[in-house]
């Protein structure tokens, strides 16, 4: 099994997939190696990448927020709402931006900083229509929904600023936090990564831990890339998962992916 992330992984700087790496995780799927996309986007955005690559895929959104199956078989593992209101009501408190993902849209506190980056700059990338969202003034507006939440992304340009926030947050030991980079933090529930997102899906395809790699470059990743019997770091990760990895392959702008998969693969 192949486990790989999206963003400055498998996408490049334009958020598009080349067509080396493209073809090399078909070829791998043709050969009967199961792939799994990983990613902390949401469930509609990671389908439509899934989609483009065009061979039967898992697709672990939200950090493992959401695991489905190639068999459309889905697990899903939320936040309970009352912990991350006051989760929330810190970040507010420190003047924090955030943004909140549940099973209905994303929930964006004042603007939606990095939208567009994410889910409107090119022709993949490009449906805004299936990835909705709200702009909400305060957790006022979101504490009495009917929805699941999967995760909440807090940023700030300053990293003493996220730094002084977990020294603060309530319920810590309830959540699975990563830094992607060190100025944007991660919260999801304390069973979701992508570390043990692929610990299900290969019990569930029963694939032996000897047989999966595992490719990231994000604070994130560094789960799956532990977990991985062979971790791939890009060369244009965070320090951390070099430090991890087994291999370091070249950038997401270098067609790191190619390289990193034909190194313990022979395709």
């Amino acid at each position: 099994m192949i486990g790989i992330d999206l963003d400055v992984t498998l996408l490049n700087n334009r958020k598009l997939i080349s067509p080396k790496d493209l073809n090399i995780l078909k070829s791998a799927y043709e050969k009967g190696i199961h792939i799994a996309i990983l990613t902390g986007r949401n469930e509609y955005s990671t389908k439509l990448y899934a989609d483009y690559i065009g061979v039967k895929s898992s697709i672990i959104a939200n950090n493992g927020s959401i695991i489905k199956m190639e068999n459309g078989s889905t697990i899903i593992i939320d936040i309970e709402w009352d912990k991350i209101l006051e989760v929330i009501k810190c970040a507010e408190i420190l003047n924090l931006h955030y943004n909140l993902v549940t099973t209905e849209q994303i929930y964006y506190h004042r603007k939606p900083l990095k939208h567009e980056i994410f889910y409107g700059d090119n022709d993949i990338a490009n449906h805004s229509d299936v990835v909705k969202y709200s702009i909400i003034e305060s957790l006022e507006d979101i504490k009495d929904l009917d929805e699941k939440a999967f995760k909440l992304h807090i940023l700030d340009d300053n990293t003493w600023r996220i730094n002084k926030f977990l020294d603060k947050m309530p319920y810590k030991t309830d959540f699975d936090m990563t830094k992607t980079p060190e100025n944007q933090l991660e919260i999801c529930h304390k069973d979701a990564s992508k570390g043990s997102a692929l610990k299900i899906i290969a019990d569930y395809y029963d694939i032996s831990s000897d047989g999966i790699i595992a490719i990231g470059d994000s604070g994130n990743d560094l789960s799956m890339i532990e977990f991985a019997n062979i971790g791939i770091a890009m060369e244009n990760g965070m320090d951390i998962i070099k430090k991890k990895a087994n291999y370091i392959t070249k950038s997401n702008e270098e067609n790191g992916v190619y390289y990193g998969i034909k190194k313990f693969i022979n395709l």
